[in-house]
């Protein structure tokens, strides 16, 4: 019996200590000034339904993504620049085991239809996002 409940709290600690966590990070230097606000894309988008899976999406089954980048479900539609977008806020999602990754949500309107959306910033650097300038570099170091 003694060895049955080791077993199953060592079971509980390994589950509570690889649990993915969402935490806002809507505060930090580079998010902050895109948070609240309507924003043009400047770069061509596309909205794609994702799977229902942890390896394609965070928080929401709809991203936005970049016209060269293959869509894993279904295209929604195709975002030209200038089409404007609203950003709500931006999560890190905390995997223990693989590390963090990072992603803003928000939504845009086509068609009289709103769509939620999560664009992901990245994983081991911040890229820059279509609603930032070219002054912004490709990819920065992850925000401390």
């Amino acid at each position: 019996m003694r060895k049955f409940r080791a077993t199953i709290l060592l079971f509980a600690i390994c589950l509570s200590g690889c649990a993915t966590t969402i935490s806002d990070v809507s505060t930090k230097d580079y998010f902050r000034d895109s948070i609240g606000k309507s924003l043009p894309l400047l770069r061509e988008q596309i909205l794609c339904a994702v799977p229902d899976d942890i390896n394609y999406r965070a928080v929401r089954p709809i991203t936005l993504i970049s016209t060269n980048a293959g869509c894993p479900l279904k295209k929604i539609t195709l975002l030209p620049v200038g089409t404007i977008v609203y950003i709500e806020s931006v999560k890190k999602q905390d995997m223990p085991i693989s590390g963090d990754s990072w992603h803003a949500l928000g939504n845009v309107t086509v068609d009289n239809k709103t769509y939620e959306f999560e664009y992901w910033y990245g994983y081991t650097s911040i890229n820059r996002a279509p609603w930032e300038s070219a002054s912004v570099p490709l990819n920065r170091p992850i925000p401390k």
